[in-house]
């Protein structure tokens, strides 16, 4: 169906060869384009051992293929069923043995390893030590591991203590423990993966709306008259937005690329839930705008002033909801379109022509992924996309608002404040604390550092120098593997799916969902994530059994939700199925920015960041 907004599509300037490609059925000549019914009959081998919970895991756990996060199979924003690769290769992790002994006498070359190769190995078995100069991994009990923990962290400068947290692999449960534990024991270097993106995706949000968070659900997709994919690539990222894509289409919804890079899968692509895409593909791409790096800002200042030179703006909207219209269009009308053509790489014909797209949609939803929230100005970046909303009043009703993408459960992150204490570090400055011999000890979750945007070589010089190193999770990866200061102890924890009572997490619609625990397969010595902290503090100090006396997830939930207000009725999830969704399907219905003195919006226009970068 051709959009019913704005001009007939251009022809996506495909070659000849690529014409012919993408005429053949499912896809098969496109190169890098998922291989989703391969990958299911893969999967199926991976797990012959244990069919039955690999298949229970994906009929009733909550994805953590990345951050939308539906519950089992069942798709929460259309009919139908919900199953993609990034699940899929996840699933042998969480029912996969453990590693044998055989493996461990030596781990030097591990270190260098590829992630997939350390997480094909199979699940760490028990707790392990390697001390200074020694080349392998030894088995010791908990009883000795928690002993050494708690002397250490005791000697330690809790200023120079940092803990860590790896958001896709961590139940909220287990992130909130994290945060009181690290704060109980009076450390205010605290962080988690979500710094490495997703938390400068909201941030902006909060500055100009008032809450740092996703402003609208999934199902406001289908329908919405433009839809913006900016800085991202869903189909490698969260291959279910492309199902919702191809609905969108079928509706009538105009689909426009804002980035540097054409992405070819973009263009066309073959969504497996649906028969006929499957076979044939679906056009997705109508318009593709091929902004240079960092030119982001400079691209919206160009639109901003056509709007504000064509009376796009809507002025109801403003005069009712939002500050900051003077400070934002008097500069507009000195910006000169030949900084805003050579800032952004885009002509000012294409700015204009995205501006009259916009002018005509009632309704618009913006996705944007790392490459704007990893940005160098992504900050900027983030909150001149939100301006741009609202000044048409994208913000609050059905089928408008803006959707950062990240990975399973970074929202949970930041709603539950896995951020640093007052003077404390994030983890690019505990890493850089650490390599400079300032960081005594360091505890991750789950998080890989050699996963963040940080030199290697830094990272290596950081691990080496830390004389404690503690690493909970449920596989190895590389940075386990690398020699201590002085010791390095390796703590097993369940998957999400194998937590007694439950455990929930948190998707991109600030949907918190309750994933109950699925018997059939287990590490004999592995403990629920939320409970390691725990251990660790009372160990430190028999008076924080008192400070953390949870004995089960139900009552952890049940702290969590007197700590986050945001949160409540999350004590009361215990069933399959059951959720949450704080702030209802979308935020700020009515307009209401109650979380900003004065109840307005904020409207903003940035620096252009120079063009030499």
């Amino acid at each position: 169906m051709a959009p019913r907004i704005g001009p007939e599509p251009r022809d996506p300037g495909l070659s000849f060869g690529q014409k012919f490609l993408h005429a053949l059925p499912f896809g098969i000549g496109i190169r890098n384009k998922p291989r989703y019914y391969l990958d299911y009959l893969k999967s199926m081998w991976e797990n012959i051992k244990n069919p039955m919970y690999a298949r229970a895991i994906l009929r009733r756990g909550v994805c953590d293929g990345c951050s939308l996060g539906p519950a089992g199979l069942v798709d929460d924003a259309t009919e139908g069923k919900h199953l993609c690769n990034l699940r899929l290769q996840q699933l042998k992790t969480h029912a996969m043995d453990a590693v044998g002994d055989e493996v461990l006498g030596d781990v030097r070359e591990l270190a260098d390893a590829h992630v997939n190769y350390l997480r094909k190995l199979g699940r760490i078995p028990k707790p392990l030590v390697r001390y200074r100069d020694e080349n392998g991994l030894t088995a010791i009990s908990w009883e000795e591991a928690l002993d050494t923990i708690g002397e250490r962290i005791k000697k330690a400068d809790p200023r120079q203590t940092g803990w860590y947290v790896g958001a896709q692999s961590v139940s909220n449960e287990g992130a909130f423990a994290v945060k009181q534990v690290s704060r109980g024991l009076g450390c205010p270097n605290l962080d988690s993966s979500a710094r490495f993106g997703y938390i400068h995706g909201v941030a902006g949000l909060g500055e100009l709306f008032g809450v740092p968070a996703p402003t609208s659900s999934l199902k406001d997709l289908l329908g919405s008259d433009l839809i913006v994919l900016w800085g991202t690539d869903p189909s490698e990222t969260h291959p279910l937005i492309l199902k919702y894509l191809h609905i969108a289409k079928d509706q009538g919804s105009r689909i426009a690329v804002i980035d540097p890079r054409k992405e070819e899968r973009l263009v066309k692509y073959w969504v497996p839930s649906i028969l006929e895409s499957s076979v044939f593909g679906t056009r997705l791409m109508d318009d593709y705008y091929p902004v240079r790096r960092g030119g982001d800002i400079a691209f919206i200042q160009g639109v901003l002033k056509t709007l504000a030179e064509r009376n796009g703006f809507d002025h109801e909207f403003i005069n009712a909801h939002a500050t900051g219209v003077d400070d934002l269009t008097r500069p507009l009308r000195q910006l000169a379109w030949g900084d805003l053509a050579k800032g952004s790489g885009v002509s000012q014909a294409e700015m204009e022509k995205f501006a009259g797209i916009y002018s005509a949609a009632k309704s618009a939803m913006f996705l944007y992924g790392t490459g704007i929230t990893r940005q160098r100005h992504s900050l900027s970046a983030v909150r001149s996309i939100a301006t741009l909303a609202a000044v048409r009043g994208m913000v609050g009703k059905k089928r408008c608002g803006l959707l950062p993408l990240g990975q399973s459960n970074d929202q949970g992150a930041v709603d539950l404040g896995v951020v640093p204490g007052e003077g404390g570090f994030t983890v690019t400055q505990m890493i850089k604390a650490a390599a400079e011999g300032k960081l005594q000890v360091f505890c991750t979750m789950s998080g890989n550092l050699f996963e963040a945007p940080i030199d290697r070589n830094v990272v290596i010089r950081a691990l080496e120098r830390i004389d404690l190193r503690v690493h909970i999770g449920t596989v190895f990866d590389p940075s386990m593997f690398h020699p201590p200061g002085d010791v390095v102890i390796i703590l097993p924890s369940m998957t999400r799916y194998e937590i007694p009572g439950g455990c929930t997490t948190t998707s991109v619609e600030r949907r918190v969902r309750f994933s109950p625990e699925i018997p059939g397969s287990s590490v004999r010595e592995a403990k629920p994530d939320w409970q390691i902290p725990a251990l660790i503090a009372a160990q430190v100090d028999l008076a924080n059994q008192e400070r953390f006396p949870w004995k089960d997830a139900a009552q952890v939930r049940a702290d969590l939700e007197k700590s986050v207000p945001r949160y409540r009725g999350v004590a009361g999830l215990r069933e399959e199925g059951k959720f949450i969704q704080w702030g209802g399907e979308r935020l700020y219905e009515k307009s209401v920015f109650d979380s900003i003195p004065g109840g307005k919006c904020r409207l903003r226009l940035e620096d252009l960041p120079p063009v030499t970068e």
